[in-house]
């Protein structure tokens, strides 16, 4: 401005902070009527200073043409003559209008959120970049045991376990540079109160940058976990010992599941035996009667390690081709006679259509409809029970119905049928006995298996339960009954340390032209399969001095004659979720003791390529 013409001369930046339009430059009075009523007087003031010499900025609001109140900042200096009378007012204005409302939004957020922070239970912290602690509220007291102002001017790391330091200021370095857009983050850290308690803190940073992207504080807040902490390492602890008992439990099953298969083999497969020699019709039937009685015994003993597996969450079903309506005729007639001496009459019925064989796990169906009928026979006082077989073609679904005439359910007993340790009536229990674990394993079984089970029943009119499982229908094997089929010289190894296990295989292969070799411990089997090759190899797991998974181990990874043979890992112990131990051993399967002849005919069949049948 021109002190000596009043004028004024403004750059094109200067109209547009102003609004004016640049064909009518503005006279001085005219700027000066634009700042805000309540800033005239400072900034009249401050002129004054300027024609006095004085340099120094100033702040003030003005208010454009159009009502808009802006925020500038004005630096002026003024040109003198040499008697000191002012020639000219030079300046310079900066609209900060943007950076005035920020630093107001700023310090209402900054009052407001010291304002939330005063009455949280939470510990709220500012601090700046390097830690300095600005601001606490009080609840530091609670959990610290420090007042505000003794942690005020300390760092937050002052707090902080040792051992924490460095990477608590990691992520708190990373969560800064990921900048004012960053998501929510939780990091837990250890800290120590001033009575030296260990504290666990979750901290909820929030960094609040400037314009320019500048760190201006970070506000925290900081909530004590250390409780819930402790309950989540009690439950862990809680976790680890469970699972330590359930893994001592499956091993107890596995041992059980051995010791009570082991002679249950010997008499299945003896009376296997006896069944193919020249004996008198009447043995025979004794004979197949024994047998018959030998497998439910067997499905017994199976039935309470699978429910003891099903408790425990280790009962896998092991579907193999088996016959349906045989296995379920076979359990009838274990249980007809208990039920012709009480005056029953007993029927069955087999639907057209029941495929001879199909893919199911016959010991877990054999348990499921043996537990049905026997459960039917043991509470029907007269009447009937009856067995009828069905299957769905479409479905691929096998359908399995016992009903009787005995006292019936009630409705609201229903839910009790399928529970552990459960019956309905005391009176009936006390007459009839029984634990009430029956239905439970029928329960666990089925579903074990894929299917579902069901009820239909009312009081004093009987009962009518029906099964229904997955059941593909397979291929059923061509050979005529308890003819021997000859293997072609096929060479299998046995290893068992049980002698009665090697002599019953050892006799339902050699009347098949097998040639077999028998090896009574792991060091004899190694031996052996070291010396000679063999078309299949039969291995206990289970043996002393060297157990059969070792000699398979050392066998595939050996050079010698059998590297690639054929391996079926012989056990008592089911195979269960232990599947992915014999698959990693090098077993190419695995034969559940006890074993027909013509489970193992077949493998030898299938590798050694001889066509053949059923030979048990």
């Amino acid at each position: 401005m021109d002190a000596r013409t009043n004028s004024i001369s403004w750059s094109p930046g200067m109209y547009r902070i102003f609004g004016l339009d640049p064909a009518c430059p503005p006279r001085l009075e005219d700027a000066m009527a634009q700042v805000h009523p309540q800033d005239q007087e400072s900034s009249q003031a401050h002129l004054e200073r300027n024609l006095n010499g004085e340099i120094a900025p100033s702040i003030a609001r003005i208010i454009r043409p159009n009502g808009d109140v802006r925020h500038i900042e004005g630096r002026n200096a003024c040109e003198f003559d040499a008697d000191g009378h002012v020639l000219a007012i030079y300046g310079s204005v900066l609209d900060i209008t943007e950076r005035i409302e920020t630093q107001a939004a700023l310090a209402e957020s900054e009052r407001r959120y010291r304002q939330l922070a005063e009455n949280s239970s939470d510990v709220t912290f500012c601090f700046l970049m390097d830690g300095t602690i600005t601001f606490a509220n009080p609840t530091v007291t609670d959990m610290f045991g420090y007042t505000p102002e003794e942690v005020a001017g300390r760092t937050v790391f002052d707090l902080m376990h040792a051992d924490d330091h460095e990477r608590v200021r990691g992520l708190f370095m990373e969560y800064v540079k990921r900048g004012p857009k960053a998501p929510p983050v939780k990091i837990e850290f250890r800290a120590v109160a001033r009575d030296g308690r260990e504290l666990t803190l979750e901290s909820h940073p929030r960094t609040i940058f400037d314009q320019a992207g500048k760190v201006v504080e970070i506000q925290d807040v900081l909530r004590d976990v250390s409780a819930g902490k402790a309950i989540r390492q009690s439950l862990l602890a809680a976790k680890d010992a469970a699972e330590a008992a359930s893994a001592i439990k499956g091993e107890f099953l596995a041992n059980m599941s051995h010791e009570l298969r082991t002679p249950l083999t010997a008499i299945v497969g003896y009376a296997n035996l006896l069944r193919n020699t020249e004996a008198p019709p009447e043995a025979r039937a004794l004979v197949r009667k024994m047998e018959d009685a030998s497998n439910a015994l067997l499905s017994l003993v199976n039935s309470l390690l699978d429910f003891s597996r099903l408790e425990a969450g280790q009962f896998t079903a092991r579907p193999r081709p088996a016959q349906p309506a045989e296995i379920a005729l076979q359990c009838l007639d274990l249980v007809r006679a208990t039920a012709e001496a009480k005056g029953l009459r007993v029927s069955h019925r087999v639907a057209e259509g029941v495929p001879l064989r199909v893919m199911i796990d016959p010991d877990a169906y054999r348990q499921t409809v043996l537990n049905l009928l026997g459960n039917a026979v043991k509470f029907t006082e007269a009447g009937s029970v009856s067995l009828e077989i069905a299957y769905d073609q479409e479905a691929a679904a096998l359908r399995v119905a016992v009903a009787d005439t005995g006292p019936g359910i009630a409705a609201p007993e229903m839910d009790k049928l399928f529970r552990r340790f459960s019956q309905l009536d005391g009176g009936l229990t006390r007459q009839h006995g029984g634990a009430g674990l029956g239905l439970a394993i029928c329960k666990g079984l089925v579903e074990a298996m894929g299917g579902n089970i069901g009820v239909q029943s009312a009081p004093q009119q009987g009962a009518r339960f029906v099964v229904t499982l997955p059941a593909p229908e397979v291929e059923p094997i061509e050979a005529a009954a308890g003819v021997a089929l000859p293997l072609g010289g096929a060479r299998v190894l046995v290893a068992d340390d049980n002698a009665a296990i090697r002599e019953i295989v050892h006799a339902m292969l050699s009347s098949c032209d097998a040639v077999v070799t028998e090896a009574a411990n792991g060091s004899d089997a190694l031996r052996m399969a070291m010396e000679q090759p063999f078309d299949l190899m039969l291995i206990d797991v289970r043996m002393p001095n060297l157990t059969g998974d070792a000699v398979v181990r050392s066998i595939r990874t050996s050079r010698g004659p059998n590297s690639a043979t054929p391996i079926a890992a012989f056990t008592a112990s089911g195979v269960g979720k232990q599947a992915g131990f014999y698959r990693e051993a090098g077993f190419d399967l695995v034969l559940t003791k006890p074993v027909s002849a013509s489970a193992i005919v077949g493998l030898i069949v299938k590798y050694h390529g001889t066509q053949a049948g059923d030979a048990a």
